[in-house]
């Protein structure tokens, strides 16, 4: 017999073991999906070709934050910021669309070494609203594997090694990141996990929070031997990386009617106060604080135009305070 878990049966009994899972049903009720389709053709189009990965252990998940301009002819576009790559919030999409990455993931399994068995780790967080993505991505993978006569089985951090040999081809460990961290080593360029190599690790919390892993991605992500989801987190969680290839990439987009944003980077509060009075009182144009790090909206503060040198201090202090609570005041 076979089950079929859907999003809102998984959310519905989440209430019964004390979870508060956040259905994403009715985003991805509005989402067209023929739509969104003809627009990735169409863009695939105008690019020339669908764009080709040189290396396929560098794997990115993640979108982009965009803002419609109307124009004086057409509309135009400014990227706000390149997410730091996240596996939440993907059943936000229509099913057609999760479906792909879903079978990207896939990819990168089958692709990740030439072993017959694979070890694949992903991290959620401690608390995790959006649980029932991790859920459905395990089932369709099993599914889809299960086509092909591969055997997959998922266990708990906490529950792995299971009491009975294991005869699985495909292994998937799912913890929160709390008690996976505790568990991970590196060693001959792979991640370990309890001493067994790790051939996919999906969560960007995992190169962030694993101090021996990032180290090593930030000297070299080649040597990296595991495929990692997202193994270039460091450089697409900084904002500012992001305007600065716009900046840089001007001549390339202006094609697309993308346009820069002006921005600044700033390190210290003195800094950022003095820079912000500056810029009202020299341009008398709005602007927003935005930390660099995080994601959600924390920390995102609108500057406005006739700000008074006074109310700019109690605004980069709220900005610095909905930062902490939602990420520690480690990251910042």
């Amino acid at each position: 017999m076979s089950f079929k878990y859907d999003e809102e049966t998984i959310v519905y009994l989440s209430r019964f073991f004390g979870k508060n899972l956040t259905s994403l049903a009715p985003l991805r009720e509005n989402q067209d999906s023929k739509f969104v389709a003809n627009i990735r053709k169409k863009a695939l189009e105008k690019m020339g070709d669908a764009p080709k990965l040189q290396d396929p252990k560098l794997f990115y998940v993640g979108s982009v934050d965009y803002m419609v301009v109307k124009g004086k002819d057409q509309h135009e576009f400014v990227i706000l910021e390149s997410n730091g790559g996240s596996s939440r919030g993907l059943l936000s999409l229509s099913l057609d669309q999760v479906k792909i990455i879903y079978n990207a993931y896939k990819t990168a399994i089958d692709q990740s070494s030439e072993d017959k068995k694979k070890f694949v780790i992903i991290g959620s967080l401690p608390i995790d609203d959006l649980f029932q993505e991790k859920i459905m991505l395990i089932n369709y993978l099993k599914s889809r594997y299960a086509r092909e006569g591969v055997k997959l089985n998922f266990y708990h951090s906490l529950n792995y090694p299971p009491f009975s040999k294991n005869k699985e081809d495909i292994t998937v460990i799912i913890s929160d990141y709390n008690n996976l961290i505790k568990n991970l080593s590196f060693e001959n360029q792979y991640i370990t996990f309890k001493g067994t190599k790790v051939d996919v690790a999906i969560g960007d919390g995992i190169a962030r929070r694993f101090p021996t892993l990032s180290s090593y991605i930030k000297r070299n992500w080649k040597s990296v031997k595991t495929t990692i989801v997202n193994t270039i987190y460091h450089v697409t969680d900084d904002k500012f990386n992001t305007y600065v290839a716009i900046s840089l990439s001007q001549d390339v987009l202006n094609k697309y009617r993308i346009h820069p944003l002006r921005f600044g980077k700033f390190f210290k509060w003195d800094q950022l106060k003095t820079s912000l009075e500056n810029l009202i009182s020299s341009t008398k144009r709005n602007y927003i604080i935005k930390p660099f790090g995080g994601s959600g909206g924390a920390g995102i503060q609108p500057i406005l135009k006739d700000t008074s040198n006074e109310q700019i201090p109690e605004i980069i202090e709220k900005s610095i305070d909905e930062f902490h609570q939602k990420f520690g005041v480690q990251r910042f």
